[in-house]
């Protein structure tokens, strides 16, 4: 049977053929009644979705990513920390992977070592090469102190030891010590980490640095006292050394002993407990320069160190939880900056004019036989 053709069809029942030349409308505008949805948008459940980032709703409506993935141009990708990079399914260092040496796959020689994102035959200042990898030997657990030395679990590296403690400024979180007031890892507390894009600025999380901070690598750090980065970011202070005024000077701060080649103080630390190299008993901590089952009122225990939350600055009130940088600890709470003409020096107000122990900058001692006058040494 001979088929009549579907143009004829139509004109016979009166029909007019849709002309092909014009746009064809958008089923988005069609359930919008004309609102099409932006570009790289769909409409997933009634509402106008970035398929291109979306975590619920990745490339295609109701297609929800991991929840350690991010969503990046419709593709469920690993969420990685900082500057790292996700090569493999693994999160990677760039900047000292010697697999990944600035960029996934990129492979140092046997004899090189990764630094900076680059390969070469030496490692940063204060590291060392172990196995073809830097090393920061006073801070790392599988190599403190020595290539070979690994700390035990539940013991932190410390200036090159294993111990129980973290500097006084640092607090106890997955076996390693963090700063709580800079850490995106760990903002404001243990295992609090900050969104993609954010920063930690004084134990908050938030889109910039707050003022008299500076941005290292997503950390907001004090350039001016802090050891790690002083003066700049990544300008570590040596072993014996304190950041005063942006630049390393030798020795300790205020009611710390230099121990192990580094600052302590012997009052609560647990590794020198009283004194340099008395270590307290497993399960002990060291309260009021005594190792004991628990601290001695009015401290309190926070990761492991016996706190004053009076007047501590990083654990005001209670346990972690920071003051901002010109703020002091002051029964419990954290107050409003110095008086004019006075300087915070480790939440006490100082005036760096005429103060012997704080002259001219906090932690700058006069000499025995000297006065602070003017902020100098006389």
């Amino acid at each position: 049977m001979r088929r009549t053709p579907v143009l004829f069809l139509l004109l016979a029942l009166g029909c007019q053929p849709t002309s092909t030349s014009g746009p064809l409308s958008s089923p988005d505008a069609a359930l919008d009644g004309g609102d099409a949805c932006p570009e790289g948008a769909k409409r997933c459940g009634g509402a106008c979705i970035d398929v291109q980032t979306d975590h619920d709703h990745c490339g295609i409506c109701d297609y929800p990513c991991a929840a350690s993935e991010v969503c990046q141009g419709g593709h469920c990708a690993l969420s990685c920390a900082g500057d790292e990079l996700a090569c493999d399914g693994i999160c990677r260092d760039p900047s000292r992977d010697r697999n990944h040496c600035g960029g996934c796959g990129r492979a140092c020689a046997v004899d090189e070592v990764c630094v900076n994102g680059a390969c070469g035959f030496g490692c940063a200042h204060g590291e060392v090469a172990c196995d073809g990898v830097c090393y920061d030997l006073m801070s790392a657990r599988g190599r403190c102190g020595a290539c070979d030395n690994s700390c035990a679990a539940g013991e932190v590296c410390t200036g090159g030891v294993c111990g129980v403690d973290c500097p006084i400024e640092l607090s106890l979180c997955d076996d390693l010590c963090w700063d709580l007031r800079s850490s995106r890892d760990h903002c404001g507390g243990c295992d609090s980490p900050c969104p993609l894009g954010e920063v930690c600025s004084l134990g908050v999380c938030s889109a910039a640095c707050s003022s008299g901070l500076t941005d290292c690598d997503g950390a907001c750090q004090d350039l001016a006292r802090d050891r790690r980065n002083c003066g700049a970011c990544g300008a570590r202070c040596g072993e014996a050394e304190r950041c005063v005024a942006g630049a390393c000077e030798a020795g300790c701060g205020i009611g710390e002993a230099l121990c192990a080649g580094g600052c302590y103080d012997t009052n609560t630390a647990s590794a020198h407990c009283g004194g340099c190299d008395q270590p307290c008993a497993r399960g002990e901590i060291c309260s009021g320069g005594g190792c004991a089952g628990g601290c001695q009122a009015p401290l309190t225990e926070c990761s492991g160190t016996c706190r004053a939350l009076d007047v501590d600055r990083n654990h005001c009130g209670r346990c972690d939880h920071p003051c901002g940088p010109n703020e002091l600890c002051v029964d419990g709470g954290c107050l409003r900056p110095c008086p004019d003409g006075e300087t915070d020096c480790e939440g006490t107000c100082r005036d760096l004019s005429a103060d012997r122990n704080h002259c001219g900058a906090c932690d700058r001692r006069c000499g025995v036989d000297e006065v602070c006058s003017g902020g100098r040494c006389r």
